[in-house]
């Protein structure tokens, strides 16, 4: 096919999809919304593309109209009691969400780098604090950067993006979405929920621990959900509902609604693809991350933790303060 060609077709397809949007107006998005949705409708008042790249990635070149919040200088998460990787205060992160232009009225559209599992978590977790602060109308672009660049014929714009200050958004923490240390214990020996623990094989084994874990090990009656088996490394993109049904199975459980799930990592970062898979893509009901996770759960040396090759080991480390 010539280039001709390519822009005959690319042309007719936008056209098409133009046409759509303004027959039906700018609706909310999917949780995954494709290349051809966000070139639809990324100049739409309404709808504000979130660039969750570095500054130095962004100023290079980003999505037209997008506004730049990196995921790890913005401030999605903060350092409260010691442990990393939480959610910020509510005032805070309402004024921060609201600097970016931000309203109750807006379409969201969040885009991480797009090239690995553990780099698209950073788009998951943005995205479940819009949902835990009641904003329903946000998406992820399936792929990220990767995927619109993957697309020849899409523009980039290198020239900031400085937005006009919403005001602070008024967001208010939906409950049923976060769970803290002490009712995660409480339930867990209720038997009242099913954590799922989404790290990599040797921190599930107790081989090893996040630098900022106190111990090795895993949270108590936990099965497994890897992070890294829900995203496909070869596009950047989810895989589908049955796939991520195919994964809980393959690591010995099922989805089968008998228990709440609570999904988990070590600071709530790959958790939050796990969660994003279960309650969003195979849109399992209830699904809860505990943003903590392990950092947290391991503060206090008498909760309890399973997958300890060696206990003597690791009461050693707490005794030496090993971090």
């Amino acid at each position: 096919m010539t280039i001709k060609h390519k822009e005959i077709i690319h042309n007719a397809r936008r056209a098409f999809l133009t046409i759509a949007v303004l027959l039906t107006g700018t609706v909310g998005a999917a949780p995954l919304v494709s290349t051809d949705w966000l070139l639809a409708n990324h100049a739409d008042r309404n709808v504000v593309v979130v660039d969750l790249r570095s500054a130095e990635d962004y100023a290079i070149g980003h999505i037209p109209g997008a506004v730049n919040a990196p995921y790890g200088k913005f401030g999605w998460r903060e350092t409260v009691d010691d442990v990393v990787g939480m959610l910020p205060p509510l005032d805070a992160i309402n004024e921060r969400i609201g600097s970016l232009g931000i309203s109750p009225d807006s379409t969201v559209i969040l885009v991480p780098y797009g090239d690995s599992s553990s780099d698209v978590g950073a788009a998951t977790r943005v995205y479940w604090t819009f949902k835990v602060l009641n904003h329903d109308k946000v998406s992820l672009l399936d792929g990220g950067q990767r995927a619109w660049r993957s697309q020849d014929l899409y523009s980039l714009q290198s020239s900031a993006i400085n937005p006009a200050h919403a005001g602070p958004y008024p967001g208010q923490v939906d409950e049923q979405l976060v769970i803290d240390s002490v009712a995660l214990l409480e339930q867990i020996e209720d038997g009242e929920v099913q954590p799922i623990d989404a790290r990599i094989d040797e921190q599930w084994e107790g081989k090893t621990k996040h630098p900022k874990a106190k111990s090795v090990g895993a949270i108590p009656t936990s099965v497994r959900l890897p992070q890294a088996d829900l995203v496909d490394p070869d596009t950047g993109r989810f895989v589908s509902s049955e796939q991520v049904v195919a994964v809980a199975t393959a690591n010995g459980w099922s989805i089968d609604g008998s228990k709440p799930l609570v999904s988990y990592c070590n600071t709530g970062h790959w958790a939050s693809t796990a969660w994003f898979a279960l309650s969003e893509v195979a849109q399992v009901p209830g699904v809860k991350l505990y943003d903590g996770s392990m950092v947290a759960w391991t503060q206090d040396t008498d909760r309890p933790l399973i997958n300890i090759p060696n206990r003597i080991e690791q009461i050693l480390d707490t005794l030496s303060g090993d971090s």
